[in-house]
């Protein structure tokens, strides 16, 4: 009897102790859930922060977090004439990567040109296999070193080095139709965009290609950022693709216009992005939603063509080129600002590196250095 009653106090025991790691596991794993609830919670809040910072912008919104776009500034004045250099109609120009003072021109003469801008004086001379011009870059790397690069109806990307004008290094051969626009990704590769529907990407130094980026119709222009890790291609069908040259895929595809692209700039902060397209009309597109214009610029009355657009190195200006003239827009308000006026039509624009001069080009065989 005594055996049967500790036998029944044991599994008593046994059976309250049971219970007991049963209300501590219940207890435990209650805690845990909250634990993970409470994880959860944070979590979701931080994610709908970071959704909010990232979230389609008013222009006003966008711009007051970038109070510097607000520097009020005066009418940009022509203060140097490029002329006495081409005997042809110019058709692209580029200023140097780093040195300010230092630009390429191209021009349907045959040639491309080096100008020492403060001065309007020449300072280098390259000598075309090919007059069809289209695009140029330069890329410097310091001191009289570097590198120049041109593209046009014949298909080819031709590069010279600054130090010797007198043979190409390299002739990118890689398009079956004319090369648009050019640009220097960085010191040691290059973009070219064709008619051909491709983008590609070159090794500058070896001369072959890296990356081919294919579209649903001809590349027109090009925008690199500043670290040199992701460019735009301007399309004919009015899409602007973002671009990322080391996976070599397209990240986003922006519907911009209606009709065909001619110019692409990324803004100086590199968040957003300009466009300018055959319909005339320029937006200003945040670069983190395909769909979020933050403004819009309509064409000014009586314009018939756009060729080329860029930013003042603040963000404050919008630059393009209307027909015989460089309209500048306020950025923040879309407000056509000034017109500066040229005798013939504008082929491009560009502005250097430190923000302190634009060049326009045109097919008066001239080029004209702006102060802003």
């Amino acid at each position: 009897m005594e055996e049967a009653k500790q036998s029944k106090g044991s599994k008593k025991d046994k059976g309250s102790k049971k219970e007991k790691k049963t209300e501590s596991s219940r207890s435990s794993g209650t805690e845990e859930a909250a634990k993970l609830r409470k994880d959860i919670s944070a979590l979701k809040e931080k994610i709908k922060q970071s959704r909010l910072e990232k979230k389609d912008m008013e222009k006003s919104e966008y711009f007051t977090q970038n109070p510097s776009n607000f520097e009020k500034g005066a009418k940009p004045t022509e203060r140097v004439r490029l002329s006495k250099g081409h005997n042809g109609r110019i058709e692209a120009v580029s200023w140097s990567s780093n040195n300010p003072e230092m630009l390429l021109t191209a021009g349907q003469d045959g040639k491309m040109l080096v100008w020492h801008a403060p001065s309007g004086n020449k300072v280098g001379l390259f000598r075309l296999k090919s007059a069809w011009v289209q695009a140029c870059a330069y890329r410097s790397f310091g001191g009289e070193s570097g590198v120049v690069a041109s593209g046009g109806m014949d298909n080819i990307c031709t590069l010279y080095s600054l130090q010797d004008p007198s043979k190409p290094i390299h002739e990118l051969d890689g398009h079956s139709g004319f090369i648009a626009a050019c640009k220097f990704l960085d010191d040691k590769q290059l973009l070219t965009a064709s008619a051909d529907y491709k983008t590609i990407l070159w090794d500058a130094q070896s001369g072959k290609s890296l990356q081919s980026f294919e579209f649903e119709e001809g590349a027109t222009s090009l925008s690199v950022n500043k670290a040199g890790d992701k460019f735009l291609v301007g399309v004919t069908n009015g899409v602007v693709a973002l671009c990322d040259p080391k996976s070599g895929k397209q990240v986003a595809d922006f519907e911009a216009h209606e009709d065909s692209v001619c110019s692409v700039s990324f803004f100086p902060n590199d968040t957003a992005f300009g466009t300018a397209s055959d319909d005339l009309t320029c937006h200003l597109y945040d670069i983190r939603s395909a769909d979020n214009c933050l403004q819009s610029y309509d064409a000014p009355e009586g314009a018939t063509e756009l060729t080329s657009i860029c930013f003042s190195k603040s963000g404050r200006f919008l630059f393009a080129s209307y027909d015989d003239a460089v309209r500048v827009w306020d950025t923040t308000e879309g407000k056509l600002l000034y017109t500066l006026s040229v005798p013939a039509k504008v082929s491009a624009l560009d502005i250097n590196c430190d923000g302190t001069a634009l060049c326009s080009v045109s097919h008066d065989n001239e080029g004209r250095i702006w102060a802003i």
